[in-house]
């Protein structure tokens, strides 16, 4: 009966399954994934419920979370290909994990309002374009591009899984926890998603400029999107860009 199992198990468990690199990076999105079902559901019913948004506020909101792919992806694509990937891609897991927990903390606090709510959305919203890029980088060169395929199928397969049964747990925490609280469920889930990725810190994964500031890749990516619009400095901004091109 054991042996039976364990066959089954090895017949079933072959290809990419056999990596913990990705098995790991398979885990770290699948439960990120389920945690962006929360927040897709929890975000907007909290500022019309909560803040009893209008329309218009909320049309407002779900554009500000998408526009970060129209302004940053390709800024972001260029300078992601030629700096290190993981860096960015925990990064952007911790950046969204404390982005999003400001919203319970605000509405502990009394001071949540739909302003609030544009900026998480927001800088969410870039996090996603600037790690999601990073991630597609890091699973290519992981899997390899004979594997290329098998490693879509299986990360599609848990995106998938996520959000067929994502929504309606989101709908349980949220009855259950109110969609604040529920937000900071998504948040937790990029900090458990970050024990899935390995790596360490170095001074080499930031940006030192002359007044000592240090910042690292995924800010000046940000920041250099921003300056071709004239909303950073462009100077210093670029000089950074500049910088990770040449240490790559």
């Amino acid at each position: 009966m054991i042996d039976r199992l364990q066959r089954k198990l090895r017949r079933t468990f072959t290809g990419l399954w056999l990596s913990a690199d990705f098995r790991r990076m398979w885990l770290s999105l699948t439960i990120t994934s389920f945690g962006a079902q929360v927040t897709n559901l929890a975000l907007p019913l909290t500022a019309a419920i909560l803040l009893h948004a209008t329309p218009l506020q909320m049309g407002v909101l779900v554009a500000l979370e998408t526009l970060p792919f129209a302004l940053f992806s390709l800024q972001a694509g260029v300078l992601i290909d030629r700096v290190r990937k993981l860096p960015i891609v925990i990064v952007a897991n911790v950046s969204r994990a404390l982005a999003l927990a400001v919203i319970p903390l605000a509405a502990f606090t009394d001071w949540l309002s739909i302003e609030v709510l544009y900026a998480v959305g927001f800088f969410c919203g870039i996090q996603n374009v600037v790690g999601g890029a990073a991630y597609q980088v890091l699973l290519a060169q992981m899997a390899g591009r004979k594997r290329l395929v098998e490693a879509n199928a299986k990360i599609s397969l848990g995106e998938t899984g996520s959000a067929l049964v994502g929504p309606g747990i989101a709908g349980l925490l949220i009855q259950a926890l109110t969609a604040p609280i529920a937000i900071l469920v998504d948040a937790a889930t990029y900090l458990v998603s970050r024990q899935g990725e390995d790596g360490g810190w170095h001074s080499s994964q930031y940006v030192f400029f002359e007044d000592g500031l240090a910042l690292t890749p995924i800010t000046v990516t940000c920041l250099h999107a921003l300056s071709q619009y004239g909303l950073a400095p462009r100077e210093p901004v670029q000089r950074g860009a500049e910088f990770l091109v040449a240490a790559a």
